[in-house]
């Protein structure tokens, strides 16, 4: 079974709901990902209610253990249990996930995706609800821990990356690798919701990124793979070249009275043929080779790629060059509208209307050394995700 934990969304300040409401759930971990919604101050309110009401607790467990007394139900400890459960305003969770993301993003570009993947399970959710509430469930992970403050050490170590990004922290402490499900935990998304229409054109890009795998590893140029035809075709296909090589065989023979010479004819035809008909099939792959295309392990392990001190990404925005004059723009998230790669796979930000006054109409983000311009493309949609107005994100509530 494992100690779970739950990430739930509703808009009631201290119940934390039912399963329905669940948006992630984890089995005897703490997700990272979770923590970039805690500012600290929320994190020193939640420490120190957490240890006064172990502080009530602490002396009924004492004299529990010599036999004087009985722990179920009694309030203290139902006041305990309910202290280790958080509960996050939406727009209090937002304003944080603003300050401190820009900085893991400039840093880890390969964080990206999976930010992205998480959000928008987490607005699946969100949207739902016109007053929104986060609530931590961490209950059960509690159960590792004898004490609060051993407890605290494990939730400050996930508060400390995104409070300190460095190489150290996000790729060696709390199993920080490129892995959607220990970053932020099973995905548990409301259904029947349709896409916003600011991510149409995003999706059609990655339609077109997407293609051009297909083409790299099919070998076809239009990115569609070849499907084989009826079953009966392929065996009408295989007796007709039999009737061919018998009759070129026959027609040798019967031309030059000739048996070896037949029978070198029909073999010379038959290796031909048998060539063709392999280069037509698609090759197998051996043992190694299979595991070299699909490395799951490895790549549930693989470093999150680093960008040191070049990064186009700042706090308030991107860093973005006029096409005709080379001159560079400091361009608010929320001023961004839409960014897309076009076909030279360089990044070009769309302004929002009301804003567009304000910057040249040509906009692309310069490439930078280790930040491919696909993860860019995800880290400028997350904040784009994060800077839309209360009145935008609810809009289908």
């Amino acid at each position: 079974m494992g100690n779970r934990t739950f990430l739930t969304i509703n808009e009631d300040e201290a119940d934390v709901g039912q399963y329905g409401d669940v948006a992630f759930e984890t089995n005897n971990f703490l997700a990272p990902l979770w923590f970039c919604l805690i500012s600290e101050s929320q994190y020193q309110g939640y420490r120190q209610q957490l240890l006064d009401a172990w502080a009530k607790l602490k002396p009924l467990i004492d004299a529990a253990s010599m036999g004087e007394e009985e722990l179920d139900e009694l309030p203290e400890q139902i006041a305990f249990f309910e202290a280790l459960d958080w509960h996050i305003p939406w727009n209090e969770a937002v304003s944080q996930m603003r300050h401190c993301l820009p900085a893991v993003l400039a840093r880890y570009p390969g964080l990206a995706p999976h930010i992205k993947e998480w959000l928008e399970t987490l607005y699946s959710h969100v949207r739902e609800q016109r007053n929104p509430i986060v609530h931590l469930e961490l209950v059960q992970f509690f159960s590792f821990y004898s004490e609060p403050l051993e407890y605290l050490k494990a939730v400050e170590a996930c508060l400390d990356l995104w409070r300190n990004p460095n190489s150290a922290k996000l790729t060696d402490q709390g199993g920080m690798s490129a892995d959607a499900y220990t970053l932020g935990g099973e995905h548990l998304p409301k259904t029947g919701l349709t896409p916003e229409p600011q991510d149409e054109a995003p999706l059609q890009q990655d339609t077109y990124v997407h293609a051009q795998t297909t083409e790299q590893l099919s070998g076809h140029p239009d990115g569609n793979t070849h499907h084989p035809g009826p079953k009966w075709r392929e065996e009408l296909h295989i007796w007709l070249l039999a009737v061919l090589l018998a009759a070129i065989s026959i027609g040798i023979w019967a031309a030059t009275s000739s048996g070896w010479l037949a029978a070198l004819a029909f073999v010379l035809v038959a290796g031909i043929i048998t060539w063709r008909e392999a280069s037509r099939q698609p090759r197998k792959l051996t043992i190694s080779e299979s595991h070299r295309a699909a490395p799951a392990s490895e790549a549930k392990a693989e470093k999150i790629s680093y960008a040191e001190g070049s990064s186009p990404i700042k706090l308030e925005g991107i860093e973005a060059e006029n096409a005709l004059d080379q001159q560079h723009y400091l361009v608010r998230w929320e001023h961004i509208e839409l960014v897309t790669l076009n076909v030279n796979g360089d990044l070009v930000l769309a302004i929002r209307e009301e804003y567009r006054g304000m910057y040249p109409k040509l906009l692309h983000v310069q490439r930078v050394e280790e930040m491919t311009p696909e993860l860019v493309l995800r880290a400028v949609q997350v904040m784009i995700m994060l800077s839309e107005d209360k009145e935008e994100l609810y809009e289908d509530s």
